[in-house]
């Protein structure tokens, strides 16, 4: 054996005939790797974010973009976050409380159902769209989520751009959940 190696690296480099020296040290290589994993898991459940919600005070970082938001908000600070792998961005107010949150991401599920790319003649209450001038035309999906769609006009084959929560105050008058319902 080199003698310029150390004692604890030569039975990795030069394993020893000794079964009893060999099993051991898989069991330590086995040891490390099963360590590792739970660390890794530890921390990442650890670290992973919840989903923050309308009104609650955003207490990360803001991009140096801006958000344009449905009125009386309109343009804003910007915020992004990942949630189970989906990005997300959001508006905030001055007081740092989020006004609102959208995605485009086609993987993310609202109640267990992709929405993004969906067109409009598939939803049952594809009557229901409702339309801010110079932001889009949008659609309610569930009591805080809704369907996103070209600020031009729309059709039953125009697609969801974008799903988003936003605190629209007149919707709760006009939300009935039979309607909410996605035909798919």
């Amino acid at each position: 054996m080199d003698k310029n190696i150390p004692l604890h690296l030569q039975e990795v480099i030069f394993p020893s005939s000794k079964p009893e020296v060999s099993r051991a040290i898989d069991i330590s290589w086995f040891t490390r790797i099963v360590l590792q994993l739970i660390f890794l898991t530890t921390i990442n459940h650890t670290f992973s974010q919840e989903f923050p919600k309308i009104g609650q005070i955003w207490t990360g970082s803001k991009t140096s973009g801006k958000i344009l938001l449905p009125p009386p908000v309109g343009i804003t600070d910007e915020i992004v976050f990942c949630v189970e792998d989906v990005e997300f961005k959001g508006g905030v107010s001055k007081e740092n409380k989020i006004v609102g949150i959208s995605t485009t991401d086609p993987h993310f599920k609202i109640n267990g159902k992709t929405y993004i790319g969906t067109p409009l003649g598939e939803f049952v209450n594809k009557d229901k769209v409702k339309s801010v001038r110079g932001w889009g035309h949008y659609l309610p999906i569930d009591e805080e989520w809704f369907a996103g769609f070209d600020y031009q006009t729309v059709s039953d084959s125009s697609k969801v751009l974008f799903v988003f929560k936003y605190k629209f105050t007149y919707w709760k008058r006009y939300l009935p959940v039979t309607l909410m319902v996605h035909s798919i």
